[in-house]
Protein backbone atom coordinates (compact mmCIF):
# COMPACT_ATOMS: atom_id res chain seq x y z
CA UNK A 1 0.00 0.00 0.00
CA UNK A 2 2.83 2.36 0.89
CA UNK A 3 4.52 1.55 -2.43
CA UNK A 4 1.30 2.34 -4.32
CA UNK A 5 0.93 5.70 -2.54
CA UNK A 6 4.54 6.64 -3.35
CA UNK A 7 4.04 5.67 -6.99
CA UNK A 8 0.87 7.75 -7.24
CA UNK A 9 2.53 10.76 -5.62
CA UNK A 10 5.52 10.48 -7.95
CA UNK A 11 3.22 10.24 -11.00
CA UNK A 12 1.25 13.29 -9.90
CA UNK A 13 4.49 15.20 -9.36
CA UNK A 14 5.77 14.35 -12.85
CA UNK A 15 2.48 15.26 -14.51
CA UNK A 16 2.37 18.60 -12.69
CA UNK A 17 5.93 19.37 -13.81
CA UNK A 18 5.07 18.79 -17.47
CA UNK A 19 2.21 21.28 -17.60
CA UNK A 20 3.17 24.01 -20.04
CA UNK A 21 2.49 27.68 -19.30
CA UNK A 22 1.57 28.04 -22.98
CA UNK A 23 -2.07 27.59 -23.97
CA UNK A 24 -2.29 26.58 -27.62
CA UNK A 25 -4.91 26.13 -30.27
CA UNK A 26 -4.84 25.64 -34.01
CA UNK A 27 -7.11 25.68 -37.02
CA UNK A 28 -6.62 24.58 -40.59
CA UNK A 29 -8.17 24.26 -44.02
CA UNK A 30 -9.58 20.73 -44.14
CA UNK A 31 -9.17 20.64 -47.94
CA UNK A 32 -5.43 21.48 -47.89
CA UNK A 33 -3.13 18.54 -48.62
CA UNK A 34 -0.35 18.91 -46.06
CA UNK A 35 1.45 15.84 -47.45
CA UNK A 36 2.57 17.95 -50.43
CA UNK A 37 4.39 20.53 -48.31
CA UNK A 38 8.19 20.40 -48.26
CA UNK A 39 9.95 23.67 -49.11
CA UNK A 40 9.02 27.01 -47.57
CA UNK A 41 10.03 30.62 -47.44
CA UNK A 42 9.13 33.48 -45.15
CA UNK A 43 6.27 35.75 -46.09
CA UNK A 44 7.79 38.98 -47.35
CA UNK A 45 6.95 42.18 -45.55
CA UNK A 46 8.59 45.56 -45.33
CA UNK A 47 9.10 45.63 -41.55
CA UNK A 48 8.64 43.58 -38.41
CA UNK A 49 5.15 43.22 -36.92
CA UNK A 50 4.19 46.03 -34.50
CA UNK A 51 5.82 45.70 -31.10
CA UNK A 52 8.52 43.32 -32.35
CA UNK A 53 12.10 44.56 -32.34
CA UNK A 54 14.89 42.97 -34.39
CA UNK A 55 16.10 40.78 -31.52
CA UNK A 56 12.67 39.29 -30.87
CA UNK A 57 12.10 38.87 -34.63
CA UNK A 58 15.31 36.86 -34.97
CA UNK A 59 14.45 34.73 -31.93
CA UNK A 60 11.01 33.90 -33.29
CA UNK A 61 12.08 33.17 -36.89
CA UNK A 62 15.09 31.12 -35.74
CA UNK A 63 12.89 28.95 -33.50
CA UNK A 64 10.18 28.47 -36.13
CA UNK A 65 12.90 27.51 -38.64
CA UNK A 66 14.33 24.99 -36.15
CA UNK A 67 10.93 23.41 -35.53
CA UNK A 68 10.15 23.18 -39.26
CA UNK A 69 13.61 21.76 -40.06
CA UNK A 70 13.30 19.22 -37.25
CA UNK A 71 10.03 17.99 -38.81
CA UNK A 72 11.63 17.58 -42.26
CA UNK A 73 10.70 20.89 -43.96
CA UNK A 74 13.41 23.05 -45.48
CA UNK A 75 13.85 26.61 -46.76
CA UNK A 76 13.43 26.69 -50.53
CA UNK A 77 16.70 26.87 -52.42
CA UNK A 78 17.30 29.14 -55.40
CA UNK A 79 15.03 27.99 -58.24
CA UNK A 80 13.23 25.38 -56.10
CA UNK A 81 9.43 25.35 -55.98
CA UNK A 82 8.03 26.93 -52.83
CA UNK A 83 5.18 24.95 -51.28
CA UNK A 84 4.23 27.21 -48.39
CA UNK A 85 4.89 30.58 -46.78
CA UNK A 86 5.44 31.20 -43.08
CA UNK A 87 4.35 34.29 -41.19
CA UNK A 88 3.78 35.31 -37.59
CA UNK A 89 2.20 38.09 -35.56
CA UNK A 90 2.73 38.88 -31.88
CA UNK A 91 0.24 40.68 -29.64
CA UNK A 92 0.98 41.71 -26.04
CA UNK A 93 -1.64 43.09 -23.66
CA UNK A 94 -1.49 44.52 -20.19
CA UNK A 95 -3.81 42.48 -17.99
CA UNK A 96 -5.06 42.55 -14.42
CA UNK A 97 -6.07 39.76 -12.13
CA UNK A 98 -7.90 39.99 -8.85
CA UNK A 99 -7.01 37.48 -6.18
CA UNK A 100 -8.65 36.99 -2.83
CA UNK A 101 -6.23 35.88 -0.14
CA UNK A 102 -7.69 34.50 3.08
CA UNK A 103 -5.60 34.14 6.21
CA UNK A 104 -6.72 31.97 9.12
CA UNK A 105 -5.91 32.19 12.80
CA UNK A 106 -7.20 30.49 15.90
CA UNK A 107 -8.51 26.97 16.19
CA UNK A 108 -9.86 24.71 13.51
CA UNK A 109 -13.52 25.27 12.61
CA UNK A 110 -14.33 21.58 13.15
CA UNK A 111 -16.42 19.86 15.78
CA UNK A 112 -14.53 17.77 18.29
CA UNK A 113 -16.93 15.78 20.39
CA UNK A 114 -19.49 18.25 21.68
CA UNK A 115 -17.30 21.30 21.24
CA UNK A 116 -16.93 23.62 18.26
CA UNK A 117 -13.69 25.54 17.96
CA UNK A 118 -14.10 28.55 15.68
CA UNK A 119 -11.34 30.04 13.61
CA UNK A 120 -10.97 33.63 12.63
CA UNK A 121 -10.03 34.68 9.15
CA UNK A 122 -9.51 37.82 7.17
CA UNK A 123 -9.77 38.26 3.42
CA UNK A 124 -7.60 40.60 1.44
CA UNK A 125 -8.11 41.43 -2.20
CA UNK A 126 -4.99 41.83 -4.33
CA UNK A 127 -4.88 43.43 -7.75
CA UNK A 128 -1.95 42.30 -9.88
CA UNK A 129 -0.83 43.64 -13.24
CA UNK A 130 0.84 41.35 -15.74
CA UNK A 131 1.48 41.07 -19.46
CA UNK A 132 -0.07 38.38 -21.62
CA UNK A 133 1.49 37.61 -24.97
CA UNK A 134 -0.01 35.79 -27.93
CA UNK A 135 1.79 34.57 -31.02
CA UNK A 136 -0.04 33.64 -34.21
CA UNK A 137 2.00 31.41 -36.55
CA UNK A 138 0.54 31.19 -40.03
CA UNK A 139 1.19 28.75 -42.85
CA UNK A 140 -0.04 29.99 -46.23
CA UNK A 141 -0.29 28.23 -49.56
CA UNK A 142 2.45 29.53 -51.86
CA UNK A 143 0.12 29.15 -54.85
CA UNK A 144 -2.89 31.03 -53.52
CA UNK A 145 -1.39 33.11 -50.68
CA UNK A 146 -4.31 31.89 -48.55
CA UNK A 147 -4.07 30.73 -44.98
CA UNK A 148 -4.09 26.91 -44.64
CA UNK A 149 -2.98 26.55 -41.00
CA UNK A 150 -2.83 28.83 -37.98
CA UNK A 151 -1.33 28.01 -34.61
CA UNK A 152 -1.88 30.25 -31.61
CA UNK A 153 0.07 30.29 -28.36
CA UNK A 154 -0.79 32.44 -25.36
CA UNK A 155 1.18 32.81 -22.16
CA UNK A 156 1.97 35.14 -19.31
CA UNK A 157 5.12 37.11 -20.06
CA UNK A 158 7.52 37.00 -17.11
CA UNK A 159 8.81 40.33 -15.78
CA UNK A 160 12.47 41.36 -15.86
CA UNK A 161 13.73 38.63 -18.19
CA UNK A 162 17.40 38.40 -19.07
CA UNK A 163 18.57 37.33 -22.53
CA UNK A 164 18.69 33.62 -21.67
CA UNK A 165 15.19 33.64 -20.19
CA UNK A 166 13.84 35.48 -23.28
CA UNK A 167 15.37 32.81 -25.51
CA UNK A 168 13.83 30.10 -23.33
CA UNK A 169 10.34 31.70 -23.34
CA UNK A 170 10.32 32.16 -27.13
CA UNK A 171 11.63 28.62 -27.75
CA UNK A 172 9.09 27.05 -25.40
CA UNK A 173 6.19 29.04 -26.86
CA UNK A 174 7.08 28.34 -30.50
CA UNK A 175 7.69 24.67 -29.72
CA UNK A 176 4.27 24.27 -28.10
CA UNK A 177 2.49 25.96 -31.02
CA UNK A 178 4.37 24.04 -33.71
CA UNK A 179 3.53 20.68 -32.10
CA UNK A 180 0.16 21.09 -33.84
CA UNK A 181 1.66 21.41 -37.35
CA UNK A 182 0.80 19.67 -39.56
CA UNK A 183 -2.66 18.75 -38.25
CA UNK A 184 -1.97 15.06 -38.84
CA UNK A 185 1.57 14.07 -37.74
CA UNK A 186 1.61 11.41 -40.50
CA UNK A 187 1.71 14.28 -43.05
CA UNK A 188 5.23 15.35 -42.03
CA UNK A 189 7.81 14.85 -44.75
CA UNK A 190 10.28 12.04 -44.39
CA UNK A 191 13.63 13.37 -43.28
CA UNK A 192 16.41 13.17 -45.84
CA UNK A 193 19.94 12.48 -44.62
Amino acid sequence: MKQLCLTLLFTLFLSSCSISPVKTSSDYDEFADFRLLRAYKWYEREKNPPGVDDLLHRRITRNIDQELNFDGYHPAKEGEAVHFLVNYVVVAKEMQEIRSVTSYSGYSPHYYGRHHYPSYHASNVELRNYRKGTIFIDILSAKTNKLIWRGVGTRRIPNNMDRLRRNEVVKETVNEVMKNFPPNPKDKPTKQN
